[in-house]
Parts: C-alpha cells; sequence; structure tokens
C-alpha cells in the first residue's frame, strides 16, 4: 500500500497524480488514530493485537483491490491500512517488550538463585 497504492488508484482512473496525494494523507490519518484506540488495543493480550490489525491490514489491502474504482473504498481502504499499519507496530513493540522484560526477570532470577 506505501509503495503501489497511489500508482493503483491513478492506474485505475480513481484519481490523478495530484489527488493520489489524498490518499497518503488519509493512510497518515488512519495512522494518526491510533492515539484514539491505544487504550483498548493495550488491553488485548499481543497475539490477539496482532491478528486483529493485520485483519484489518488484509481487509484494507483486499478492499483496494477489488474497490479501486471506487473512490470511496479506496480512500477510506487507505485510511484503514494507515491504521493498521501503525496499529500492528505498536502491537509488535509491546509484544516484544513483554518478551524482553519476560527473559530479564529469568536472567535476574538465575543470577540471584546462584548466589
Amino acid at each position: 500500500m506505501w509503495t503501489y497504492g497511489r500508482g493503483v488508484l491513478v492506474d485505475a482512473g480513481v484519481v490523478g497524480e495530484r489527488g493520489s496525494v489524498g490518499a497518503w494523507v488519509l493512510l497518515g490519518v488512519g495512522a494518526t488514530t491510533v492515539i484514539a484506540t491505544s487504550g483498548a488495543m493495550s488491553r488485548l493480550a499481543p497475539r490477539s493485537a496482532w491478528i486483529a490489525t493485520c485483519g484489518v491490514l488484509v481487509v484494507s489491502v483486499a478492499a483496494l483491490g477489488v474497490g479501486r474504482e471506487q473512490i470511496v473504498t479506496a480512500l477510506v481502504s487507505c485510511a484503514c491500512f494507515g491504521w493498521g499499519f501503525t496499529a500492528a507496530t505498536s502491537a509488535l513493540i509491546a509484544w516484544s517488550a513483554r518478551i524482553d522484560r519476560a527473559g530479564a526477570d529469568l536472567v535476574l532470577k538465575v543470577r540471584v538463585d546462584a548466589g
């Protein structure tokens, strides 16, 4: 979507080269809405958050592919992709922080037990 999304919209004749910039702006708007949904997402288990966000990515890319000739579908797909991409990245960061914290706790426990 980041690389080819604008080209898909231009090739489909939905928007011109200039208008395709609006699709990128909506990607950014979608990414920004992660702030509003971060509380709800943080209550999900890391695996659930990852699955949910990747689901949004898949649906948004598929919707752009199928509905690229319909401007509303295309633009909503771009916004949803922006949210999904940013939220998925955030979910991975949270998940890796949890894993890293568990690893650090294990190392500390081994050191304490070893004396």
